[in-house]
């Protein structure tokens, strides 16, 4: 019986470890690999319930455009058709698109530049997080609402010559700050 037990917990074990792999990009584990760039299709659809926004993709270039009218939809982490793809190197986001939807864009490591037309208003949370390689974003005064990490861990954010006085802007826009800043500071208008 004592075998039994050792054998069957050995191979629960083995079983766990295996079975976690998948899940070490959410739990922050170093399981020693990287999940390879995952297919993305030529065309698909993006937009949230009843909004009608698709996207296409040029695997040649890299360049993934988004447009349409209305708001791209909500992801949670993985769920997205883009998020964890190194084949993205370029975002369009045509004028028409209203919101940029939560989590779309992060773990895109190939991702350097991100174009973003008048008619965005939201920047979804972690839209952009651990987007390494992202060095170029305009977010124009349209937006009114950047949501929590939108830009967190990107290359714009890990470059020190973009922060003045210990806060980050793009554009006009507040992105970060240090957590431990003092005295006064005057928020751009």
């Amino acid at each position: 019986m004592k075998i039994f037990k050792r054998t069957f917990a050995i191979l629960m074990a083995a079983l766990m470890l295996v079975t976690s792999a998948p899940l070490a990009g959410f739990v922050g584990l170093d399981l020693g690999f990287t999940a390879s760039a995952k297919a993305l299709s030529e065309t698909g659809s993006c937009g949230a319930e009843g909004d009608n926004v698709t996207w296409q993709f040029n695997s040649e270039t890299g360049e993934l455009v988004i447009s349409g009218n209305g708001a791209m939809e909500d992801y949670n982490r993985g769920t997205s058709p883009f998020c964890y793809n190194s084949s993205i190197k370029s975002v369009v986001i045509n004028s028409g698109v209203t919101t940029i939807g939560e989590e779309a864009f992060s773990c895109c490591e190939s991702l350097t530049s991100v174009t973003i037309p008048d008619s965005v208003t939201t920047i979804g949370e972690e839209a952009f997080d651990s987007c390494e390689s992202l060095t170029s974003v305009t977010i124009p005064d349209s937006v009114t609402t950047i949501g929590k990490r939108a830009f967190y861990n990107t290359g714009y954010l890990n470059n020190e010559s973009n922060w003045e006085n210990s806060v980050l802007y793009i554009g006009n826009h507040l992105i970060d700050a240090i957590y431990d800043i003092t005295g006064s500071y005057t928020i751009k208008e």
